[in-house]
């Protein structure tokens, strides 16, 4: 499996989509499966249209957040985007509750995942989809790296158009 990841600030949706998906293609050339997190904030009919056009022929899906996580953290108003060339790759899942401590709940899903793609030479991609609910997701993203490594990490926090008081 081939992953790349992108992250774009640029204000101009088309310029946004192109460059997150540019970074995003140094990673996977060629991929099968595109996702991609975009703030509340952003013109979500002109993104559309600007991704449909970098990723043509390739099937999107996604959604708007409040917050997107990409292994450089959260990030707020930006665009993220995650491409996966699966190459006959196999997925693998964990679910927990964030709840009253986003740092056990990093641990419970990292021990979870930590043994099911063992095989020598596997690729790892960590996807993070989660109602924003305590604040603290960024210490959920530290106890998931401490215990899986360097492994990317891709998501949002999923919203509806308003700004639930965070900034």
């Amino acid at each position: 499996m081939k992953i790349g990841i992108g992250l774009s600030l640029e204000k101009d949706e088309a310029k946004a989509a192109r460059q997150a998906v540019r970074a995003a293609r140094k990673g996977a050339a060629r991929p099968d499966l595109a996702l991609v997190f975009a703030s509340v904030k952003r013109n979500q009919k002109r993104l559309h249209a600007a991704l449909r056009k970098e990723l043509a022929g390739v099937r999107l899906l996604g959604g708007t957040s409040y917050a997107e996580v990409t292994s450089a953290g959260v990030t707020k108003g930006s665009v993220a985007v995650l491409l996966l060339a699966l190459d006959g790759g196999t997925v693998s899942l964990a679910t927990n509750q964030c709840k009253d401590d986003p740092q056990s709940a990093g641990t419970s899903l990292a021990e979870s995942l930590s043994g099911t793609d063992a095989r020598r030479g596997s690729r790892r991609v960590g996807l993070l989809f989660t109602a924003f609910d305590t604040g603290n997701e960024q210490a959920m993203l530290a106890a998931i790296q401490a215990k899986l490594g360097p492994v990317p990490l891709f998501g949002g926090l999923f919203s509806g158009d308003y700004d639930a008081g965070l900034s």
